[in-house]
């Protein structure tokens, strides 16, 4: 059974003499569904935006839910990570020394791959010879998967996800970018386990994935 976690949004009040006190009241509580038997949660930014996201240890379904912070208090749908055996808690370093939050419990290490938002350098070179689309990952997903892809030049780029008839469900980019590496989210929170296509236009040239939704 999967169980809901709750994050709330504590409020602050000013008292005399400039001093600041807690507020033992909340904000209505918001229900995120983590994986089965949520037993620790704890906070660390994830994708350097400089928000503080959330990761969820979860020893029922053998996993790690990882919400990010939207910016404003709320979070994204969770992505859901296999780690090992019954992991109960787990913690926020970077292993890897890129500069990003990777997640350790006792028996699994999750490095993470994460990129800041906008270009970021290609593992093999620093610009793509051609327009070039990234496998999705994680896939298969649930909820939400990223999408990397290159472009040789700048130009005006547009992104689509499309169902299995081939119909177009959601824009996810429109607009001008730079030369380089890209990478966009999507929260398919709204729609049904199957499979799907994203499609990537620029300059004139086409180029589309499959990816497995599964819920």
């Amino acid at each position: 059974m999967r169980t809901a976690i709750i994050f709330s949004l504590a409020s602050f009040l000013l008292l005399a003499g400039n001093a600041f006190a807690f507020d033992p009241l909340f904000c209505a509580r918001i229900d995120y569904a983590a994986g089965d038997g949520p037993y620790s949660v704890f906070a660390a930014d994830f994708n350097a935006d400089g928000n503080n996201d959330l990761a969820v240890a979860n020893p029922d379904s053998d996993s790690i839910s990882v919400f990010l912070n939207n910016g404003n208090g709320t979070f994204q749908a969770a992505v859901n990570y296999r780690a090992g055996h019954g992991p109960s808690s787990a913690f926020a370093i970077d292993l890897d020394g890129d500069g990003f939050n990777d997640l350790a419990n006792i028996i699994s290490i999750l490095i993470n791959l994460s990129k800041p938002a906008g270009v970021y350098n290609s593992p093999e070179t620093s610009l793509p010879g051609s327009l070039s689309i990234l496998q999705n990952y994680p896939d298969p997903f649930n909820v939400s998967t990223a999408i990397g892809y290159g472009l040789p030049d700048a130009g005006h780029v547009k992104n689509d996800i499309y169902d299995q008839p081939g119909r177009r469900i959601e824009t996810l980019k429109q607009g001008r970018l730079p030369a380089g590496y890209h990478q966009v989210i999507w929260n398919a929170s709204e729609f049904s386990s199957g499979v799907y296509f994203y499609r990537i236009e620029a300059g004139g040239f086409v180029e589309t994935g499959k990816m497995i939704l599964l819920k």
